[in-house]
């Protein structure tokens, strides 16, 4: 009978030091990351855990010089772990690990950033040739506000004295912004002049950006810098 009583209790033991994080490594978990504050799916992930690493392949927040993150710290209890970048950068996670009707699920939050993802089992390991065709290697904004959709409008200013009596003489200009997806915009200088001589309420032009810092850097006709705070 004793042998049966300490038999069971190695059991519920061996139940109960069964953290998350041991269901959860080996394996390759695909789904979505999202803003939180607005549910917002910002992209495709995926991602594999081993007793140390966490290599995490997203097309936002992470990205380059990110996919591959150190364990820096772990709270077993609570499942929260703190994992840190090649350049220092530090993610603070929560993960929720769940099985229903043999179906495992994973739930990661952040504790500092907004954001958190969904995830479900690959039927492919995450290093078999195509799994990450997905992934551009780029390096992207930590911060979700950064992730910009939908339409900027504001007026148009320079720094230069001449420039902007030029503009006030004319009327002025605006500038719009129509963010396309995470590397296209559709950038509209609207003003009386160009509008009375091109015949176009709104003449634009696609072009391409990315954020660095505060600022979207824009490629192609224009190639300006502008700080989002002060102009869009």
């Amino acid at each position: 009978m004793k042998h049966i009583v300490y038999f069971v209790f190695l059991i519920l033991m061996l139940f109960q030091s069964c953290t998350p994080k041991e269901q959860i490594k080996g394996k390759t978990w695909e789904g979505r990351l999202y803003r939180q504050s607005d549910n917002k799916e910002l992209s495709e992930v995926k991602l594999k855990m081993s007793n140390d690493s966490l290599y995490l392949f997203s097309n936002a927040v992470f990205g380059a010089d990110n996919d591959t993150l150190v364990l820096a710290q772990a709270n077993e209890q609570d499942s929260v772990y703190t994992y840190r970048s090649i350049k220092g950068d530090e993610y603070t996670i929560v993960l929720r690990y769940s099985v229903n009707n043999s179906v495992e699920n994973l739930y990661i939050t952040d504790i500092e950033r907004d954001f958190y993802l969904v995830l479900g089992i690959s039927p492919v390991d995450i290093w078999t040739s195509g799994s990450l065709d997905f992934y551009k290697n780029r390096k992207t904004p930590r911060e979700t506000y950064k992730y910009l959709d939908g339409v900027y409008e504001g007026e148009f200013e320079s720094d230069d004295f001449f420039e902007s009596l030029a503009l006030l003489e004319s009327g002025g200009m605006t500038l719009k912004l129509v963010f396309m997806n995470d590397s296209q915009l559709k950038m509209c200088l609207i003003s009386v002049i160009t509008g009375f001589l091109s015949g176009k309420k709104e003449p634009c032009d696609i072009v391409n950006y990315r954020i660095e810092g505060d600022n979207i850097i824009i490629h192609k006709a224009y190639g300006k810098i502008m700080d989002k705070g002060k102009h869009i």
